[in-house]
């Protein structure tokens, strides 16, 4: 029975000496030619450390880019939420970018600090956003006025897996008869 005991003591302590495996931390991921911008990327990483477990932090301007469209039914205007970068990159899709994001860090969370003026939502899970304007520097840092752009943390908000708001259209209405001008 000692030897038991003795067995059962050795294989815990043995367990207990395995250190866990944490993934190294990640920079944020910054798409402009901005030293402000990569400060407060830095400032977002930190506040999101203190919500996620090991975020990305992705910074980048964002906007609304709109498509317009010709059918037999009338003209529309497609909108939807892209990343508007100024470091030479090309815009794109934020759901594209997101998606990418979320292959690339299957273990962990995204923070996409990009502005959202038409309020879209992502069908990416993992990836935590906001539906309205992005302070550059979080609140934690400096004190903006609420109504101007989000500077909390607690104001991102993931995939729910409901029906989301990727894109808008609306049908575009023109002047009858069509006018010309001078």
């Amino acid at each position: 029975m000692p030897k038991f005991l003795l067995c059962l003591l050795a294989l815990f302590s043995g367990c207990a000496a395995i250190p866990a495996v944490r993934p190294a931390p990640v920079s944020p991921i910054v798409w402009e030619d901005s030293d402000y911008f990569r400060e407060g990327a830095a400032d977002w990483q930190t506040v999101a450390a203190q919500r996620f477990k090991n975020p990305i932090v992705f910074a980048c301007h964002g906007g609304v880019h709109r498509e317009f469209l010709a059918s037999a039914a009338g003209l529309y205007v497609r909108s939807s939420w892209w990343v508007l970068p100024d470091d030479g990159r090309q815009p794109q899709s934020v759901e594209s970018l997101a998606q990418t994001l979320a292959n690339l860090y299957p273990e962990r969370d995204i923070v996409l600090v990009c502005c959202n003026p038409g309020g879209f939502d992502l069908d990416v899970p993992r990836v935590w956003y906001c539906r309205r304007p992005v302070w550059v520097i979080p609140d934690t840092f400096i004190k903006h006025a609420a109504e101007d752009g989000a500077g909390s943390i607690w104001e991102f908000v993931s995939y729910s897996g409901g029906s989301s708001h990727t894109q808008d259209v609306e049908e575009v209405v023109l002047p009858h008869p069509p006018t010309t001008h001078p």
